[in-house]
């Protein structure tokens, strides 16, 4: 039996997608990208949240100043436009290449 979809639930389905397609982490499976915040790319980008204009950030992967045993690393957040551009691979599996 198929259930009838409203339009309420179906825009309600689409803003928690559109949700999930605003953030942004390191190891979320979505592949590589360039972060820009207000027109300025941001290397060592921990996390992004486009919604909020967030983005958390380690400025000196060398220099912490937290204790790296306890697993704190010094991270920065920044405030403003992001953006996230995706980074097409020129390199293909062998699946792809055969």
């Amino acid at each position: 039996m198929a259930s009838i979809i409203t339009r309420a639930e179906a825009d309600k389905r689409q803003a928690i997608l559109q949700g999930l397609n605003s953030f942004h982490s390191a190891h979320d499976g979505k592949g590589i990208r360039h972060v820009f915040v207000n027109g300025n790319r941001i290397k060592c980008v921990k996390w992004a949240n486009i919604e909020q204009g967030l983005v958390c950030f380690i400025p000196h992967r060398r220099f912490t100043k937290k204790d790296r045993r306890n697993g704190e690393i010094y991270t920065r957040l920044l405030r403003g436009t992001v953006t996230v551009e995706f980074i097409n691979h020129e390199a293909k599996t062998i699946a792809e290449q055969a």
